[in-house]
Formats: structure tokens, sequence, C-alpha cells
């Protein structure tokens, strides 16, 4: 190497994060993004709760186990995993795409947990709405909420 050529080093994956309480939009807002912006990867995140009846596998998460779930965590093939309602949820490196700005719906512990990764650089965005419009909307998506 001569003394004209810099090292480059390796280019950071980007990630927005969008996180908000349930029901603000989060989901719409991403959906909304994905749709107009082919610069865009939407994450698709693994988990371990039941798919609720409007999801579809592999469009709004990757529905596992608990126990490959640990096995995906041990293997190093999930950047972060989080708990909620004694359920788990996680990003696999997989998931992200280095060509372009991936964008997925974290909580803050997942966004702790990213934000401390060397690969990726990350944005996060909260997502705000008023308490009432957030429960109209939780309330409405449940068959049978109680």
């Amino acid at each position: 190497m001569n003394g004209n050529e810099k090292l480059q080093s390796p280019t950071k994956i980007k990630l927005i994060a969008l996180w908000g309480g349930g029901g603000c939009g989060k989901d719409t807002l991403l959906n909304y993004a994905i749709s107009c912006c082919p610069e865009l990867h939407k994450v698709i995140s693994y988990t371990t709760r039941t798919k609720r009846d409007y999801e579809q596998e592999g469009i709004d998460y990757y529905f596992i186990d608990k126990i490959d779930f640990a096995d995906k965590l041990v293997k190093g093939e999930i950047l972060e995993a989080s708990t909620w309602d004694d359920e788990f949820y996680g990003t696999g490196m997989s998931a992200l795409d280095p060509d372009k700005v991936n964008i997925q719906i974290l909580n803050t512990e997942g966004i702790e947990i990213l934000s401390e990764d060397s690969r990726i650089d990350i944005i996060p965005i909260y997502i705000a709405a008023e308490e009432k419009t957030r429960l109209l909307r939780m309330i409405n998506r449940e068959e049978h909420p109680d």
C-alpha cells in the first residue's frame, strides 16, 4: 500500500428503528414508508408469540418456537433479543440488507442493544399518539378483546 491509499473501513448497516406504545401507528408508518421508498428494506423479526389473525409468516414476523429461538440466539444468528409478555422477539442478522436502509419496529431494549453493535448505524424514531387513540386501535385490532 502506498501513502496515497486509505484503509477503508467496512460500511455500517443502516437501520431506522421505529418505537412507541402499542397502537401508536408503528406498523402503519412502517408499511407506508416501505410502499413509498424502494430504497428501504423492511426487517422481519423472529418471535415466539402466537400469530395474530391478520399476520402472515415471513411478512410480519418469522414465527418460531422457543427452542428454535434459543438455538438461533446461541449460534449468534440473532443480534438482539428481548421479551414481552413471556414471549421472545429478536432481529436476525440475515434479515438486514447491507445495501439498503433497513427499517424495523423495535422496543427500547432492542434499540439499546443494536446501538452498541459496531456493525450497525441506528436511527431511532419515536412514534407518539394520544392514549385514547392508542387504546381504541388496540381494541379494534383484536377479534375478541378483553
